[in-house]
């Protein structure tokens, strides 16, 4: 039976998580601008109490649509300026009551440029157009950029496209300016607006003057005065791109793209006080590649969502919860999917949290680049939007069955949030026996391998957070030159084959927030070569609730040592005993023998050969576990990675076509019963 604090009482054993995805998807999309004919643009939403506001660019139009709290447009878009150009020179804030619509026309050449409108967000009449410089006097075309509001009035920021330089302009809740405009920066590239407590944070990027790109920041208060600039970058990026900035109620978080060294447009955050000083270190959000950065904060997470893998035709959105500490809760997801077709571009301002839930609004299309990289256009454009759960929602289990004596279900949770499956017999004491989270769908089908006889009685709980300790695991990586093939399809070997280099492979299960790879450091037992040698990125991997690390490679013939070794891992020492590998000993050649097929290999059989002598072994030594396939190309890299094979076995058929003539290596790799992997390696001249 399942109660409403989520708790089952069924008859089960231990939790051995193998979770399946289930029918049920992410949220399904609603469209919010899908005119075939016209390209239309997301420029933002807002929330007001009974419905939602969205703001696009519709061909040479800006245009709202009110959308209704289960996602259907009310009434028909209405246009409210033109001539923003692309990309749109606009802006989109709400207050309580109201929003303000801020965009500059384009098809001005003299005098004011720039201009907004008052639009009520639930009912009501459009306010008039109203300019936002009482005098273009000394001022070239007024480009708006952003604008925020403090709940009762407005701020909006514009750039003087002559002079660089950048101004804000109060704009009070029923459309008349507050005061004059304010100068705020110059030579910047991009900057975000948000309002916190009693003031609002605007944050821009400039070049500090020796090429690198560096994000600033200053208070601005709903009177004028602002504070002074500080710098909140600590690593400067080659390039710029769009910044974005959320509020926690304590701190500030501002997010900007960094291209430094081998992270190319990875994602940077930092928190900064609401006096407008950093709070803690940089953070690095995301190292893939990862623009247009949105967020909204939902009483207790952050969600981020940013544009992946741009420019590249197979873009798409991804998010992810961070904590006010900068943590991931859980894995990156997929917030919405491709729609009649089209898949999501970027969600710039396009994020709200509306006290209960999230709501995303994305635009859905291509963009046009010149010979040079630079964005000059865009292809389709469609506007949908997606509702997404808070982080605290309530996970529930559902369907809960006995089939076949095992216990069975259906976990219902919110996409990219962790949770530990505990245990309990007796109710007061809890065991962690796993953990679940989804990078996209928000049902799991989740099963108990273990018969429900075997314990007839057990407690299970879904609880938020990871709660089962990390867990370290060391093994070797030896390597062996086994020979070359020449003009035949056997390889020519001379014996002996020995190791002749090694590297250490730390995999690490369970943990919530995985380090860098640079920062995660081995230090081996005597003759091991290794004192606090950093992981090597190009050869470590990071994944949801696992990773590994990968140490530098020590050229040696004994191959690694046993013994105490210690990893310094997020700033501790983890110690870890690995017993002496046997390197000799259990170094054997699978003697490999490649059939081609009309200049493709079909398939990869091999004998056993005595590491030593060469002789034929009549079959595979007792401590080989498993046996790996494995094809580099001249072309590429590693093109084929057999699955893992019984060692028993005398041959592999190849699932993908490779071309011999393009092959540079065969592998013959195995693991032994020490845990340790094995790579005998044979070029192709």
């Amino acid at each position: 039976m399942i109660n409403t604090s989520g708790l089952v009482r069924v008859s089960a054993a231990t939790w051995i998580l193998t979770a399946g995805l289930a029918t049920a998807a992410n949220a399904a999309s609603f469209p919010v601008a899908t005119n075939p004919a016209i390209t239309e643009i997301g420029g933002g939403v807002v929330f007001s109490v009974t419905n939602y506001l969205a703001g696009f660019v519709s061909g040479t139009n800006i245009v709202v649509q009110k959308i209704s709290l289960s996602g259907d447009r009310e009434g028909e878009p209405v246009v409210v300026g033109s001539n923003p150009g692309f990309p749109p020179a606009a802006a989109f804030a709400a207050a309580a009551t109201n929003a303000l619509v801020a965009w500059s026309d384009r098809s001005v050449i003299t005098g004011v440029s720039a201009f907004g409108r008052i639009c009520p967000t639930q009912k009501g009449t459009i306010g008039p157009a109203f300019p936002l410089l009482t005098s273009a006097a000394g001022h070239g075309f007024q480009e708006v950029k952003t604008a925020a509001s403090d709940g009762t009035n407005f701020f909006v920021v514009w750039k003087d496209t002559s002079s660089e330089t950048w101004y804000g302009q109060a704009v009070a809740g029923n459309g008349t300016l507050t005061g004059t405009k304010i100068a705020l920066f110059s030579q910047a590239d991009d900057a975000a607006l948000k309002f916190g407590n009693t003031n609002y944070l605007v944050a821009w990027q400039a070049e500090d003057g020796s090429g690198n790109t560096h994000t600033y920041c200053r208070t601005i208060s709903p009177t004028g005065p602002v504070g002074s600039p500080t710098q909140v970058s600590l690593t400067g990026s080659s390039d710029h791109n769009p910044l974005a900035i959320g509020f926690d109620g304590t701190n500030y978080l501002v997010v900007w793209n960094c291209t430094s060294g081998e992270n190319e447009l990875a994602l940077y955050g930092r928190f900064v006080s609401q006096a407008g000083v950093p709070v803690g270190s940089e953070l690095v959000l995301s190292v893939e590649r990862a623009v247009f950065p949105t967020m909204a904060f939902d009483g207790a997470n952050y969600l981020i969502v940013w544009s992946h893998q741009l420019p590249f035709p197979e873009h798409s959105l991804r998010a992810r919860f961070f904590d006010t500490q900068g943590n991931p809760i859980g894995p990156v997801f997929t917030p919405c999917p491709p729609t009649s077709g089209s898949a999501p571009l970027f969600a710039l301002n396009g994020l709200v949290y509306d006290g209960t839930r999230f709501i995303l609004t994305a635009t859905h299309g291509d963009f046009i680049f010149d010979g040079e990289g630079d964005i000059i256009g865009f292809a389709g454009g469609d506007v949908y939007g997606t509702f997404i759960p808070k982080s605290t929602s309530p996970p529930a289990f559902t369907n809960v069955t006995v089939k076949n004596g095992l216990l069975q279900g259906q976990f219902s949770l919110v996409p990219g949030v962790t949770y530990t499956i505990e245990l309990s017999t007796n109710l007061p004491v809890w065991t962690p026996a796993g953990l679940l989270s989804s990078d996209g769908t928000n049902i799991l089908t989740i099963v108990d391998e273990q018969p429900c006889a075997e314990n007839p009685q057990l407690f299970y709980r879904a609880v938020m957070g990871n709660k089962v300790p990390p867990h370290f695991e060391l093994t070797f990586i030896h390597f062996a030159n086994g020979g070359h093939f020449e003009a035949g399809y056997s390889p020519v070997v001379q014996f002996p084959v020995e190791v002749s280099s090694y590297c250490v492979m730390l995999g690490v299960a369970n943990d919530s927030v995985f380090p860098d790879p640079k920062s995660v450091f081995f230090t081996g037992p005597a003759g091991s070569s290794l004192v606090n040698a950093a992981a090597v990125p190009a050869n470590s991997r990071v994944s949801t609730h696992w990773a590994q690390y990968q140490s530098p490679t020590v050229s040696t013939a004994s191959g690694a040592p046993g013994g105490t070794w210690i990893v310094n891992y997020k700033g501790k020492e983890i110690t870890l005993d690995k017993p002496d590998p046997q390197t000799r000993s259990h170094t054997v050649v699978p003697f490999p023998t490649v059939t081609i097929n009309n200049g493709l290999i079909q398939s990869v059989s091999w004998v056993y050969k005595d590491a030593t002598s060469g002789s034929a072994l009549p079959n595979a030594p007792s401590w080989v576990r498993s046996l790996f396939v494995q094809v580099d190309s001249f072309l590429g890299g590693r093109v084929y990675n057999s699955s893992e094979l019984d060692p028993n076995l005398t041959s592999h058929v190849l699932t993908e076509s490779i071309n011999w003539s393009e092959v540079s290596s065969v592998y013959m790799a195995y693991d032994d019963s020490l845990g340790n992997h094995y790579v005998i390696a044979f070029s192709k001249h």
